[in-house]
C-alpha cells in the first residue's frame, strides 16, 4: 500500500497508509490518537447516532411523570450527544486511525452514495445532523473541505449541532405532545413535524443518489480516458 509523509506536531515526519478515498488531511495527534480516546470517540458518536435523546425523554417520564422535565432532558441530551459526536468525529478524522475507519465506512456506504460526490450546503447539512446525526454531517462534510483544519470543523460542526438540537426538539416536541394530549390543535401540528422529519430524510437521499451517479458518471470517464 502506497504510503504518505505527514507532518507530526513537533514538525517531524511520519509515514501513513495512502487511503483510496486520497485523503489529504493532515494527521496531528490529539486526544482520539490514544486507544482510550478512540474508544471513547466511538462510544461519542454511537451516542449520536443512536436514539440517546429518546430513551432519555422516556426515561425521565416514566421516573418524574413530569413532562417539561421530560422535554429537557431530551433537549439536553440531544444538546450534548451531538456536540460530543461533533468532536469526536472531526478528532477522529485527523488522526490515523480515524482516517482508515472513514474510509472503511464509506465502502460500506456506497449504496447511499459516495462520500466525496455527495455536496452539501448548511441546509443540507442540519437535515443530517437532525436524521442521522452531527457526527455523520461532520464526516461527509469532512472529504467535501479537507483542507478547512480542525479548529474550523469543529466551530462549524458546533454550530450545526446547536441548530440541529433546536430543529429536532421542536418536532420531537409537537410529536410527543400529540400522542400524550390529542386534540384538534396538537395532532396536525405532530403530523406536520413528522412530515419534516421524513422530508429531510427523502431530502438526503435525493441528494446522496445524486452523488451515486456523480461517482459512476466520472469513473466512465476516467475509464474512457485512460
Amino acid at each position: 500500500m502506497p504510503v504518505t509523509n505527514l507532518p507530526q506536531g513537533d514538525g517531524a515526519y511520519y509515514e501513513s497508509p495512502d487511503i483510496s478515498l486520497g485523503l489529504t488531511t493532515d494527521i496531528q495527534p490529539n486526544w482520539a490518537s490514544s486507544n482510550l480516546g478512540f474508544l471513547a470517540a466511538n462510544a461519542c458518536i454511537i451516542s449520536d447516532v443512536l436514539p440517546t435523546n429518546v430513551g432519555c425523554f422516556f426515561l425521565a417520564e416514566l421516573a418524574s411523570h413530569n413532562y417539561p422535565l421530560a422535554m429537557a432532558s431530551f433537549v439536553g441530551s440531544t444538546l450534548l450527544t451531538k456536540m460530543s459526536g461533533t468532536i469526536a468525529a472531526v478528532d477522529m478524522m485527523h488522526t490515523d486511525r480515524g482516517m482508515k475507519l472513514a474510509d472503511y465506512a464509506d465502502k460500506r456506504l456506497q449504496k447511499l452514495g459516495a462520500l466525496k460526490n455527495f455536496n452539501t450546503n448548511t441546509p443540507i447539512d442540519l437535515a443530517i445532523g437532525v436524521t442521522a446525526g452531527t457526527s455523520v454531517m461532520s464526516l461527509v462534510r469532512h472529504y467535501q473541505r479537507e483542507e478547512s483544519g480542525r479548529s474550523s470543523e469543529r466551530r462549524y460542526g458546533l454550530m450545526v449541532a446547536l441548530g440541529s438540537t433546536i430543529m429536532l426538539s421542536v418536532q420531537f416536541g409537537f410529536i410527543a405532545e400529540s400522542v400524550t394530549n390529542p386534540d384538534s390543535l396538537t395532532v396536525p401540528f405532530g403530523l406536520i413535524a413528522a412530515g419534516s422529519f421524513l422530508g429531510m430524510w427523502r431530502w438526503i437521499k435525493k441528494r446522496s443518489r445524486r452523488g451515486a451517479a456523480d461517482q459512476l458518471e466520472s469513473e466512465s470517464l476516467e475509464r474512457e480516458v485512460s
